[in-house]
């Protein structure tokens, strides 16, 4: 088939264009929610995790928030162990901010994932460790712009004053550094069914259902 006449002759070519784009848009929240796949662009950023239903996930921003960042306070969450699971950087990052432990004015790498706001979207944080990892694991980080720098994951390490982070471009996927030390943060955001509660086993209120954290053990 081809457009009447009409439609080409008659209707400005700047409706055109933006039914057009319109057309695009409605395309690609089609994609998002019925066909979606790790590095697609939905929700706000590139998607790096999806559990096996597809019901939920996890993006990553476009870019990386502007300057260096301390990591921020130590051992925050109540068992080390579950430092390195998917689910942790949403708690891991509000604990860091509560607990207020840089000067006034100065921002740990955690609270500035947290004030990140990119493509109408204010929910994003710091991930944790293997959140991290997966990202990388999972998407072309050298094309999505990450820099030769190290990138500060939410996850402290057993070890006093030293927490996780990688170095993508150079292939360290398991690395740990001073909380002193300043480097870069690429902040993450969950979409989907996620079921909040607490992932601790030692805790008296573990639920083995839940797979993101919410500071609720006990």
């Amino acid at each position: 088939f081809s457009l009447c006449d009409w439609y080409v002759n008659d209707i400005p070519e700047d409706n055109i264009v933006s039914l057009q784009e319109e057309n695009a848009e409605l395309n690609q929240q089609i994609k998002c929610l019925t066909n979606l796949e790790v590095g697609d662009f939905c929700h706000g950023g590139i998607v790096f995790y999806m559990d096996t239903t597809n019901e939920y996930g996890l993006v990553m921003a476009e870019e990386d928030v502007n300057g260096l960042y301390e990591w921020g306070c130590h051992n925050l969450i109540g068992d080390i162990s579950f430092t390195n699971s998917i689910g942790l950087g949403y708690v891991n990052s509000t604990n860091i901010s509560q607990n207020n432990c840089l000067e006034v004015g100065e921002l740990s790498a955690a609270e500035a994932a947290l004030n990140f706001q990119s493509n109408s979207y204010n929910d994003w944080y710091l991930p944790s460790n293997k959140e991290l990892i997966t990202i990388y694991d999972s998407l072309d980080v050298i094309s999505l712009g990450f820099e030769n720098s190290y990138y500060w994951s939410s996850s402290p390490h057993s070890i006093s004053e030293m927490a996780y982070c990688i170095q993508p471009i150079l292939g360290y996927t398991a690395n740990i550094q001073s909380i002193t030390n300043t480097f870069k943060v690429r902040p993450i955001r969950a979409f989907g069914n996620w079921t909040m509660g607490c992932m601790n086993s030692l805790a008296c209120n573990y639920n083995p259902d839940v797979n993101m954290a919410d500071g609720s053990c006990e």
